[in-house]
């Protein structure tokens, strides 16, 4: 399963996106999820935190109900049993 608990990200102040705002999702094992929405909505910076490819700001992503936090916790592709496209 994985989750996320009130997750915030903002870009750098310049650029003008807010990023990602107080988000929770759960999603368990053996769902098919999509993620929609116009281009600049934050689709792929949500992907990129929860991979550890950003830092978030704020709250929680857990994995099988173990908190993602650092380097040594990111989520690879393909080996986690999450794909990304």
């Amino acid at each position: 399963m994985l989750r996320t608990e009130k997750i915030s990200f903002n870009y750098p102040s310049q650029s003008g996106f807010k990023g990602i705002q107080k988000l929770s999702l759960k999603i368990e094992r053996g769902e098919f999820v999509s993620i929609l929405g116009k281009s600049g909505s934050g689709k792929t910076t949500l992907l990129k935190c929860i991979f550890g490819l950003e830092e978030i700001e704020e709250g929680k992503i857990l994995f099988n109900e173990e908190e993602m936090k650092g380097p040594a916790h990111n989520l690879v592709p393909g080996h986690s049993g999450m794909g990304l496209v």
